[in-house]
């Protein structure tokens, strides 16, 4: 027999302002040393670094408005912190599927900064 409990106090979990940039920074610092094992180099750069050389970073994938990505990808860390989003050319990217909040590491150029 099946019966309905009322719950006597309800219990939401919410995301403080600051709750978003602390998860990125503790996500980060934990996929750091993965990605350069995978990779086999020895550090990254930050995303602000400026190139016309390839290098590579890592950080997460976002769009402005935290929906699905379209044209106006971003990548984010606290490597640098900065924490200034950068926007991802994924012309050369076909064949890849991105998500919002995915981590990844790129190798690219940052002729601008930002």
């Amino acid at each position: 027999e099946l019966s309905v409990v009322k719950l006597k106090q309800a219990s939401y979990f919410r995301l403080c302002a600051g709750d978003r940039l602390e998860y990125v920074r503790a996500r980060t610092m934990a996929m750091r040393q993965p990605f350069l094992d995978l990779l086999g180099i020895t550090d990254f750069r930050p995303l602000s670094h400026i190139s016309a050389k390839p290098f590579y970073t890592y950080g997460m994938v976002t769009s402005v408005t935290g929906s699905k990505l379209g044209p106006e990808c971003y990548i984010q860390n606290t490597e640098d912190q900065s924490n200034i989003p950068v926007r991802l050319n994924l012309e050369d990217a076909n064949g890849y599927s991105l998500f919002n909040g995915q981590f990844v590491a790129v190798k690219g150029r940052n002729v601008q900064g930002k």
